[in-house]
């Protein structure tokens, strides 16, 4: 299982990441694939919740 991925060094796109188990006597099994995509962080003017805005100014 794949629990974290720390991608923030890839552009955003589409990924194949691919697994290669070796046995200790040096046979391998099947490649495993799996497509992840990754996309940009939002942006500035994305907040979770909205912020008070002061009065008179």
């Amino acid at each position: 299982m794949l629990e974290m991925l720390h991608a923030e060094a890839l552009p955003p796109g589409r990924y194949t990441l691919q697994l290669v188990v070796v046995k200790t006597d040096g046979n391998f099994i099947e490649p495993y694939q799996v497509r992840i995509d990754i996309v940009p962080p939002p942006g500035p003017d994305a907040t979770a919740t909205p912020t008070a805005q002061p009065q008179g100014q």
